[in-house]
């Protein structure tokens, strides 16, 4: 068994999911995957970080259900459109921390759909609720209880999230777990220290597969218990020659190889998506396309699709024909020159502030996300399929993903 990680890079930053003490969020990594992503710069620091990963990995190893992880690269340029002062502080603490390991953050697979377990809802099988109560008993996890579970069921499968407390190292083995009926242990008991000791016995074979060097915290700077600090030495002066700075003009380039092809440069757009509110006092409204703004190659673009059958399924006399002539004006104003009147002088960003401002009529804009991209063209496309358009089903898996 392996237990490398992939690692991947965050490219939009979708939206925060307010729940919890340390404030995850949406986003939407290189993959086109979306995840939840779990700060590194977050309150309970990268120790806590560091729990959740040998427990969900463990988790994994006992053959329970647990949505993949991964490592999570996030550039500071993501929390730029955020409105929340905290979370933008929280985002560029985690791009910032620790400099081995700049910007490594954890996230787990996100599972669209997904509703929060409730047992009267639904009621699992006896033998994967005992296998949950041990290995919360194990690992010491006082973070599930009756009013907050930390479990999903996604297309019928329960999922488990948050398998560890995020806590400090002076967390006892007390648990405030309660069951009416105690499982029995015997065969639990053999099998899931079975599988502790295959995985314990991979992890010594694999030491660093799946820690991170800027993850290991250092006595100075995270005490922990039975730790010896000692005092930081006054810092002595550098005596190594600096580098002359006639150095970069004096080198010669490289010249150009095709066996080298040129990275991609990752430029930071802007995008807003398009909402067509029928009927303004009941909040309803359609996704009905996407504005996206670079400043960098000061490029300015919007998409429409309209869904008509989507439309008047929230008001059937909606006025569709009026709508889509409004819908119609936004690219023209994007593109600019002589045709977009007036608006069509001012500048690139001028005209993309304009167009997500604020508005109470029919169409409106949601709040401005950023992200990263290579190719403006195809990430348009992307953000048309994954916002606007009616989604695909996305079939259930049938069992955890393994790294």
């Amino acid at each position: 068994m392996s237990l490398a990680l992939r690692t991947l890079t965050a490219t939009r930053y979708v939206t925060p999911l307010r729940e919890g003490g340390s404030l995850p969020a949406l986003i939407e990594a290189d993959d086109d995957g979306l995840y939840v992503l779990k700060f590194v710069g977050a309150g309970q620091g990268p120790r806590a970080l560091i729990a959740e990963l040998v427990a969900g990995e463990i988790a994994r190893t006992l053959g329970l259900p647990v949505p993949e992880i991964v490592f999570a690269r996030l550039d500071p340029e993501l929390a730029r459109t955020e409105p929340d002062a905290e979370i933008q502080d929280l985002i560029r603490a985690s791009t910032d921390l620790l400099g081995k390991s700049a910007g490594l953050n954890l996230a787990l697979d996100y599972l669209p759909g997904s509703v929060t377990f409730d047992p009267v809802a639904f009621r699992p099988d006896a033998e994967l609720a005992s296998r949950i109560v041990w290995f919360d008993a194990f690992v010491t996890n006082l973070d599930r209880t009756a009013r907050n579970t930390n479990m999903l069921v996604w297309h019928g499968k329960l999922w488990l999230i948050d398998t560890v407390r995020r806590c400090t190292s002076s967390t006892t083995g007390a648990t405030i777990l309660r069951v009416r009926r105690a499982p029995s242990p015997s065969s639990r008991t053999t099998f899931c220290c079975h599988s502790l000791r295959e995985s314990m016995r991979s992890m010594r074979r694999s030491p660093h597969a799946s820690r991170p060097n800027g993850w290991r915290p250092s006595c100075s700077s995270f005490p922990m218990r039975g730790c010896r600090t000692s005092p930081r030495s006054p810092a002595t002066p550098s005596t190594a020659q600096r580098t002359s700075p006639t150095c970069n003009s004096a080198s010669p380039r490289r010249a150009h190889s095709p066996r080298r092809p040129p990275v991609p440069t990752l430029h930071t757009y802007d995008y807003a998506v398009v909402r067509v509110v029928p009927r303004v006092e009941r909040g309803e409204f359609i996704n009905a396309g996407v504005i996206v703004s670079c400043a960098a190659s000061q490029s300015l673009h919007a998409c429409i699709d309209l869904d008509d059958a989507r439309l008047l399924a929230l008001d059937p006399g909606a006025d569709v024909t009026g709508l889509r002539m409004a819908l119609a004006a936004l690219p023209i104003i994007c593109a600019g020159g002589d045709a977009a009147g007036a608006l069509g002088k001012l500048s690139v960003r001028e005209r993309f502030h304009w167009l997500v401002a604020p508005r109470s009529t029919s169409i409106q804009t949601s709040p401005v996300h950023t992200g990263r991209s290579t190719d403006l063209s195809s990430t348009m496309e992307q953000l048309m399929q994954r916002m606007v358009r009616t989604p695909k089903p996305r079939a259930a898996r049938e069992a955890p993903l393994l790294p």
